[in-house]
């Protein structure tokens, strides 16, 4: 290759990774503008205290030790640290953290790619569609699913770091391979598959065993031999260390879905079962990866529900397409490609069956790559024994289809983001394509409770419960949207319903509790929150719960006993830091009760009562410039609270602010109220009489 060649190359090389960022960023970028939604983004983020202290000492430790909600992934939680550490709790700042992951985890694929085969525009054909796929909008735009995306990262590296080891090996670059492949499994323990994966890389297009050399032609027709051992041996030796970092991998991921019981039984799902529904599961992900429509975040598990005939039809597509892999084996692309989207799968397909879905679109982000070899490869040499003359004809059919492929692809993505963008989009569309969909109508009950829809809610609870009449989940949020609406007798029922099902359901007992309180029951409820503690010590909710009870009783003490451990369980329990600052200021301990108040606003900087309070407290203070402050936010969240504009108003005349103070007046009188007579007389005598 001469000078000029190589500065041509790198130059389309340059210009096609810049390709890559825009297209990828322009397609996921709306996802900057969505929110957390109520399905695990609360879990791993809102209502992770953890999370929520940021990057230090403390948290990391706990990263690296703890199993928390079902998982091990110290990488995972160490990354939404470090956004924390930026961003707070803005969204922004962790789907920012996504997409430029997804990005570069883009960008190493092509690299990888171009680095093991030469082909600089099949390479790049790959990694397009594996970075403006539909199918990777589930990875990209869950805040939940960092895992996916800083996997992936982890994935390809290691695939790049092992070209690079092939190319010279060396202890140093082998070390690099092993440092890759283990930062990868904590962060997701799915790459278990990887050292697989790379022995399929050996063998294509690396070609480290098998027959004979084959020259790796690129684009530009310049080729490099690769060096070949004949013998598989080496390269499996070389693997070990690999497959003992799986192994380790493998069980910590089992015990810890097992400690979150997301193991489903061979009672619930019989083994036949998982064998039958992995064959329609298979052929169900090869049609999602062509015809990528109706996408949905959770799809539930089918079950034994699946019909013989797709079962049967499934098992025939996918026996026909490897035995005519195996036929054309010599053509090494295809037996890789095909055993690498197999293979990936197999931690994920239900064999192990883990969580309530079949499916999840997220799954495919790895074992698409291989059917994208097939793709990438396949089609151009196919298009090639079409003759010599027709391809002299007809020169730029290729580039055209592949460039069709890409933009539909992404065309797709870009307008699917949008379902994402807050919880009843998604949730809505979940169940408008899938069906008997239980737990997204219960995500969906949560979401129309959170905007104050209760009926609504109420609604799709009760579908969930025709589904399974017995859900202690679906009775216990009946209770709470019932509670809210004050039918406590009818709450009462469904907890009770609830607890009968599940006697050790802290949530549901706690609730109860609650209930019981808010009917005058003061007795009973203390004894059943008291319960809901000693199943679960840290619940924060049912310390509150408590602190209520204990508070109407005059047990104030233990009522402010019980909040201090309410908010250092959850430093973000605003309701428990305002109910805390209210005591203490009831006993006169007005300073620490300001920084309550102080903790209310930063955690929901819109709760208008919060600054309101504040406002009094700083007056009383005689600080008024802060009063001012808390006072005008209040107005600002919600115009209406007319005591707040009138304390402004009096705050105004106190810092010597007339003018602004007549404007609050004339304001509360437009909205039909007035001022006391004594406080307007002061503020007119401090008023030109044309001002007034």
């Amino acid at each position: 290759m001469t000078s000029m060649d190589a500065h041509v190359g790198s130059r389309m090389r340059f210009v096609l990774c810049v390709v890559l960022v825009a297209a990828t960023f322009l397609v996921f970028s709306n996802v900057l503008r969505h929110g957390f939604i109520n399905l695990d983004d609360d879990v791993y983020i809102l209502n992770n205290r953890q999370v929520q202290s940021g990057l230090n000492l403390a948290s990391v430790r706990w990263a690296l030790k703890a199993v928390y909600a079902g998982t091990w992934q110290p990488l995972v939680w160490i990354s939404y640290m470090v956004d924390n550490q930026f961003f707070g709790l803005k969204p922004f700042g962790y789907h920012f953290t996504n997409v430029l992951l997804h990005i570069a985890a883009t960008l190493l694929l092509f690299f990888a790619f171009v680095k093991m085969t030469y082909s600089l525009w099949r390479s790049f054909f790959v990694a397009a569609v594996f970075g403006l796929h539909p199918l990777r909008i589930e990875s990209v735009a869950w805040i939940a699913e960092r895992k996916d995306v800083l996997s992936a990262f982890f994935w390809v590296l290691t695939m790049l770091a092992h070209a690079w080891y092939v190319e010279s090996p060396s202890t140093r670059r082998y070390f690099a391979v092993l440092a890759a492949l283990a930062l990868g499994l904590v962060a997701k323990p799915m790459l278990v598959t990887l050292p697989f994966a790379l022995l399929l890389l050996d063998y294509w297009p690396l070609r480290r065993f098998g027959a004979a050399p084959a020259k790796a032609l690129g684009n530009n027709g310049v080729g490099a031999t690769r060096p070949v051992n004949a013998s598989i041996k080496p390269v499996i030796i070389e693997k070990i260390p690999m497959f003992v970092l799986i192994l380790a991998s493998a069980g910590v991921a089992y015990y810890s879905q097992k400690v979150g019981g997301a193991v489903s039984s061979l009672e619930r799902i019989p083994f036949g079962v998982r064998i039958a529904d992995a064959f329609a599961f298979y052929t169900a992900y090869i049609w999602k990866m062509l015809w990528p429509v109706k996408l949905a975040v959770i799809y539930p598990h089918p079950g034994a529900s699946v019909p013989h005939w797709q079962v049967l039809s499934s098992a025939v597509v996918l026996i026909t397409i490897t035995c005519l892999i195996l036929w054309r084996r010599d053509i090494r692309y295809l037996p890789v490609g095909w055993l690498w989207f197999l293979g990936t799968l197999v931690p994920v397909i239900g064999i192990v069956q883990i969580g309530p879905h079949g499916i999840a679109d997220r799954f495919t982000y790895i074992p698409m790559i291989g059917v994208l070899v097939i793709a990438a490869w396949g089609v151009p040499e196919l298009l090639a024994r079409d003759g010599k003359r027709q391809r002299q004809t007809r020169p730029h059919v290729l580039p055209i289809a592949a460039s069709i492929v890409v933009l539909s692809f992404a065309i797709c993505t870009w307008y699917q983001v949008h379902y994402w963008k807050d919880n009843l989009t998604l949730f809505s569309r979940a169940l408008a394509c899938t069906t008997n969909n239980l737990g997204i109508m219960n995500n969906m009950g949560l979401a129309l409770a959170e905007e104050g829809r209760l009926d609504e809610a109420i609604q799709f609870y009760k579908k969930g419960l025709s589904l399974t009449p017995s859900d202690p989940v679906l009775c216990n949020n009946i209770g709470l949207a019932l509670s809210d609406r004050g039918k406590f007798d009818e709450a009462i029922t469904y907890y009770e319903k609830a607890l009968k099902v599940k006697p050790s359901y802290p949530e549901a007992m706690s609730n109860l509790g609650l209930a019981l309180y808010r009917k005058g029951m003061l007795n009973e409820a203390e004894a059943r929150i008291k319960q809901a503690l000693r199943i679960k010590p840290d619940y924060a909710t049912a310390h509150q719960n408590l602190a209520l009870i204990y508070a109407a009783t005059g047990r104030i003490e233990e009522a402010i006993r019980e909040l201090r451990e309410a908010v250092n369980l959850d430093p973000n329990f605003g309701e428990a830091h305002y109910n805390l600052a209210m005591l203490l200021i009831r006993i006169g301990r007005v300073d620490e009760a300001v920084k309550h108040l102080q903790a209310v606003v930063r955690i929901n900087p819109d709760d208008a009562v919060a600054h309101y309070r504040l406002g009094i407290v700083y007056f009383g203070r005689k600080d008024f410039e802060n009063a001012i402050r808390e006072y005008e936010e209040a107005v600002r969240i919600q115009p209406d609270m007319l005591r707040a504009r009138n304390n402004l108003a009096v705050a105004l005349y106190f810092a010597g602010r007339y003018a602004e103070a007549w404007e609050q007046v004339r304001e509360i009188r437009n909205r039909g109220s007035d001022v006391h007579p004594q406080f307007l007389a002061a503020l007119s005598s401090k008023m030109p009489e044309g001002a007034r």
